[in-house]
């Protein structure tokens, strides 16, 4: 019985019934097994990686040398026992040294630092990345280090002891481990979310949204930890700038007040032969460094608050300041207070040759607001300022993307979680599509800001701006396009001269926009003087394409299917072609084309409906007309749709009681107008177009808009359709202005960068392809995108030959068809309710029988969206599109690459 028992208790029978126990606890031992693996790989020592040795240093400390690291001689390499790193105040005085890997076993170390009383107040061990702290390691007192001296300098040790145990914190709190430790918790939060929350789920739907996931934290840990926080130089270049090339020492003093948080101090210098530190194989390379830590030449600067004198940095000018193009000197600051005086002082010590480091300076004269009256202190330079370029904080466009991410992610569970209740509270699904269209659009008015004071370039703005000042000017209803010019432009005072005329303005678009712009204000002539307010200008023209934005998502509330998921998407293909927003933000008849069409688009949709109003006549002619007066791309589209709907009516469904109802014949007349205003240009001018080459032959000839044959470039028709077709995709992704956008334009366009915007303009016309079964929406969707089609011809046709006879190839823009982008995200939505809906019945029975035979959203009743919902590959496909549209879109367009635009930084 003894042995029985004694069998009983042994280790393997305790194990067996441990593990019995945790098979029936899932959650339990999953824990159990993940909280193993975390605490043996916290007992693992790793290889530490960024290491960083900072010593915090006493008051009394000198600047005018380097502290020097002293670690264990290596046999194979011994340079790198030997160390050096300057001394800064800022503001007090600290020392940081980058760890050489092959120093971090050494077995002693000795810290040289110049003045017999200099002391170490504080010793940390941190880890850094990209210039920021990510965290300290460990710290040691400095009363706990030892110290000797001699005259001249201070000598402080670390014991053995010391080392070993900054080695074992160091791998302990590796980066790699820290790394490690994460992808373990991450793994772990997806086995529980598998195991409580989605049992039942496909593990093949359930292992790509995994994935989905870890990409958008890996994007945002990139954000957070890779991306550079922006700096907003103000610059003041300028050609009178000149060397100091003084020989014998000096002192400059120059007040600078501030106007925001300063980040650094830019000194633009110049250095002899542009060598850089890291050229030593360079023959004058001596001439300009001692070594790659210390300039031959010998300077250093304090900057101080001025009035209270509160030191902000001290230290010497080193080759670790310069920056990659041997042209600027960056100073560290961390100025927090706005608007505070600071005084910046460089001393040169005394020198026998002429420098081959000179700082550079630039007369009173040129900017005598800038900078208070104090000029340098020099002999030779008397009268002039210091060259100092202050580096304010920038927009912050990391938190931007973080807190977009954030919502965005939010939002997205909120629809999932209204799609899984859709059957128990269809009030609460109603109001999450309400909500996802509010978002939305709070979404594009917060692009309205950023695209004004920090992108900026839009499309030919001073042309638009000439446009509505001339109507303010002469008035009438149609312009003299002959007489009107693009005027001379004063951006610091607002003020237009209308006796300047700086060339013909070629846009010859028809008036209606800027006789509404012109109605509602933002310019005020005076003689020959025009005032105009260009922010305000902007806005309200912002605000005509947010109606039309507006417009087009109560086009998507009210006919598509109330399933949350659906409203989202449909939205975001609405807003996330970047050039939309962009080109609304800026002064220019695009957003008034956007909201004409899009009223075509609403009274199309209520003929097809069986709504024969007057009130949808009224909308489909006033859309047409009003496209036609906006712009002439517009109209034509709208207007070939118009046709091709139209016959369609008369000749395939023969409805003409439907069609001609008394609100056709009352509206009728309306459609006079644009007969009238196009045979009144063409009996003026002999063209429907007034153009450039038409009304200003001689000076069209001498433009840009026109090369000689002599320097032209040959262009075969392969070379034309192959660039024709970059050009047009490319200003569909990228930002189509004159503000350069640094988007690598080679990758494919299936890059995951581009594809789902690239996507919303090319997925529609797969509507081509498929098959129609009478489905009205199939029809009228078709006729719209032939539209398209023979606009996009037209205007191919046109830049063919402009390539050919004039030399100029333009007018491949893509943002040309951004006005149809309802139609686009109609189409797309019609794909995927045709293919990936199923009724309520066949999810109660499990099957996922597709509705591609029914016209869901012909009978608005019916489009409420009870009795429909998404498949889980149409919900994947939904989830993944409208990722990829965030991403694609305002984030990756605009913020993602705001430290390469110039005005984030300038």
């Amino acid at each position: 019985m003894r042995t029985k028992k004694a069998k009983g208790n042994s280790p393997i029978t305790v194990g067996n019934n441990v593990l019995v126990a945790l098979g029936r606890h899932t959650v339990i031992g999953v824990t159990a097994i993940f909280a193993f693996a975390i605490l043996f790989l916290s007992l693992i020592p790793m290889q530490s990686i960024n290491l960083y040795y900072q010593a915090h240093l006493s008051d009394t400390v000198p600047i005018s040398q380097s502290a020097t690291f002293k670690f264990d001689n290596n046999p194979g390499y011994k340079k790198s026992s030997t160390q050096h790193a300057d001394i800064q105040y800022a503001p007090s005085p600290i020392t940081t040294l980058r760890v050489d890997p092959l120093n971090k076993d050494s077995r002693t170390l000795s810290i040289r630092l110049p003045g017999s009383s200099t002391e170490i107040k504080s010793f940390d061990v941190v880890v850094r990345l990209n210039d920021k702290t990510l965290y300290t390691v460990m710290t040691i007192q400095g009363a706990d280090l030892l110290k000797t001296s001699d005259s001249e300098s201070a000598t402080i040790s670390l014991t053995e002891q010391q080392l070993q145990r900054i080695q074992s914190q160091a791998q302990r709190k590796s980066v790699a481990k820290l790394f490690l430790l994460a992808v373990i918790t991450l793994l772990y939060l997806i086995v529980m979310l598998r195991i409580t929350i989605f049992p039942a789920a496909d593990m093949k739907y359930f292992s790509i949204g995994a994935l989905i996931g870890l990409l958008i934290l890996g994007f945002a840990a990139n954000t957070i930890f890779i991306k550079q926080p922006l700096l907003m130089q103000q610059t003041v270049s300028n050609a009178t700038s000149a060397d100091i090339d003084q020989k014998a020492a000096f002192t400059i003093r120059q007040p600078l007040t501030t106007v925001d948080d300063i980040a650094t101090i830019t000194l633009p210098v110049t250095i002899d032969d542009s060598i850089l530190p890291s050229d030593t194989d360079n023959p004058a390379y001596g001439k300009v460094y001692k070594s790659d830590s210390e300039f031959r030449d010998q300077y250093s600067i304090t900057i101080t608050e001025n009035g209270l004198q509160k030191l902000l940095f001290k230290g010497r000018i080193t080759p670790s300041m310069l920056d990659g193009t041997a042209s600027n000197i960056t100073i560290p600051l961390h100025l927090y207070q706005s608007s505070t005086p600071i005084v910046i002082q460089i001393v040169k010590n005394e020198g026998d040759s002429d420098p081959t480091l000179r700082f550079q300076s630039y007369p009173d004269t040129i900017r005598p607001n800038y900078l208070t009256a104090t000029s340098i202190g020099l002999s030779e330079n008397t009268h002039r300022y210091l060259n100092v370029l202050p580096n304010y904080r920038g927009f912050n466009y990391q938190t931007a993307i973080i807190a977009i991410l954030l919502v965005f992610c939010i939002a997205l569970i909120i629809n999932m979680i209204a799609m899984r209740k859709h059957s128990l509270s269809k009030h609460f699904t109603t109001a999450v599509c309400t909500l996802n269209y509010g978002g939305l659009l709070l979404y594009a008015i917060a692009q309205f800001p950023i695209y004004t004071k920090y992108v900026q370039g839009f499309p030919d703005e001073q042309a638009h701006l000439s446009y509505i000042a001339y109507l303010s000017k002469f008035g009438g209803i149609v312009p003299n396009f002959k007489s009107m010019q693009i005027y001379a432009v004063d951006a610091a005072t607002q003020t237009m001269n209308l006796s300047d005329g700086q060339g013909f303005n070629y846009l010859g678009h028809p008036p209606l926009y800027y006789q509404i712009m012109r109605f509602i204000g933002g310019i005020t002539t005076n003689g020959s003087t025009a005032y105009y307010d260009l922010q305000s200008l902007r806005f309200k023209s912002f605000c005509i394409g947010l109606l039309g934005v507006a417009l087009l998502f109560y086009i998507g509330y009210s006919r598509i299917p109330k399933i949350p998921l659906l409203h989202l998407l449909y939205g975001l293909i609405i807003i996330s072609p970047p050039n939309l927003i962009y080109v609304l933000s800026g002064l220019n008849n695009d957003g008034l084309s956007l909201l004409t069409v899009s009223i075509f688009i609403l009274g199309i949709i209520r003929f097809l409906e069986g709504r024969y109003l007057f009130s949808t006549y009224a909308l489909i002619s006033i859309g047409i007309v009003a496209s036609f007066l906006t712009k002439l791309t517009a109209g034509l589209m709208v207007g070939i749709a118009a046709v091709l709907i139209l016959g369609y009516f008369l000749w395939k469904i023969r409805a003409y009681k439907e069609l001609f109802q008394p609100g056709f014949w009352l509206t009728l007349p309306i459609y006079a107008i644009v007969p009238v205003y196009f045979a009144y240009i063409r009996l003026r001018y002999h063209t429907i177009q007034p153009s450039y080459q038409a009304l200003a032959y001689s000076e069209y000839m001498h433009s840009s808009f026109y090369a000689d044959i002599s320097t032209r470039p040959e262009m075969g028709m392969w070379d034309f359709v192959t660039s024709y077709q970059q050009y047009f995709i490319n200003t569909w992704f990228n930002l189509s202005g004159h503000t350069a956008v640094p988007r690598d334009m080679a990758n494919p366009i299936y890059s995951i960068d581009r594809i789902a915007v690239i996507l919303v303009l090319l997925l529609p016309f797969v509507l081509f392809f498929m098959k129609t079964r009478g489905k009205l929406q199939h029809i009228y969707l078709r006729c719209m995108l032939l539209g398209i089609l023979v606009a996009f011809a037209i205007q191919t046709q046109s830049t063919y030959r402009s390539t050919m006879d004039d030399g100029r190839f333009g007018g491949y823009s893509s943002r040309y068809y951004l006005c149809m982008i309802g139609v686009f995200a109609l189409s797309i939505m019609w794909m995927i309710c045709t293919r990936f809906l199923i009724t309520q019945h066949s999810q109660k029975s499990g099957n996922e029988t597709l509705s591609g035979n029914q016209d869901i959203s012909r009978d608005i009743e019916a489009s409420s969206g009870v009795g429909y919902s998404l498949t889980r590959k149409g919900t994947l496909i939904c989830v993944c599109f409208s990722l990829l549209l965030l991403f694609d879109g305002f984030i990756y367009s605009v913020l993602y690459q705001a430290p390469a635009i110039q005005g984030f930084t300038h």
